[in-house]
């Protein structure tokens, strides 16, 4: 497999951005310590569930899903170099998350986050000599945005 997946980092390198190019070599260092010994005829879809899902509670969800793009590139590299008939990694399905309904604050906490904000301008403006409004003008978006997003939702 590190054979694959130096190959697959080989092929990509000018192709995706210097960003994603250095998550992915990042990716297969760590990726190698789990996979590289193993020979590509040992991947089948059960041990690529088990793999993705100890990554996922060794790491975490988004290393899986790094391991994942690694892996599936590696594999179809294999397939186009006919070391393997097909990509294993095609017959296991992605786990969808469930996302958590947002938390909103109380009328109370509004007042105590705004009170705060209000306390630090002013301490800043003693050593400034003027008022710095970024923090005030963030937070209230940040809070009406929220407030849209809960009407949106149905939620009053």
């Amino acid at each position: 497999m590190n054979e694959a997946l130096a190959l697959w980092i080989a092929d990509r390198t000018g192709q995706v951005r210097p960003q994603s190019l250095r998550i992915y070599k990042d990716t297969i260092r760590w990726l190698g310590d789990y996979v590289g010994a193993v020979p590509l005829s040992e991947f089948r879809p059960p041990m690529l569930r088990r793999l993705l899902k100890r990554i996922e509670q060794e790491r975490s969800s988004g290393g899986a899903d790094h391991a994942r793009s690694a892996l599936n590139g590696a594999l179809w590299i294999a397939v186009n170099e006919e070391a393997i008939e097909s990509n294993p990694l095609l017959l296991v399905r992605t786990q969808v998350q469930k996302k958590s309904l947002p938390v909103s604050l109380n009328v109370v906490q509004v007042s105590a986050l705004r009170r705060a904000y209000r306390e630090r301008e002013q301490r800043v403006a003693r050593y400034t000599g003027s008022s710095v409004f970024v923090l005030g003008w963030t937070i209230e978006v940040m809070l009406a945005t929220g407030l849209r997003a809960l009407r949106n939702q149905g939620c009053r």
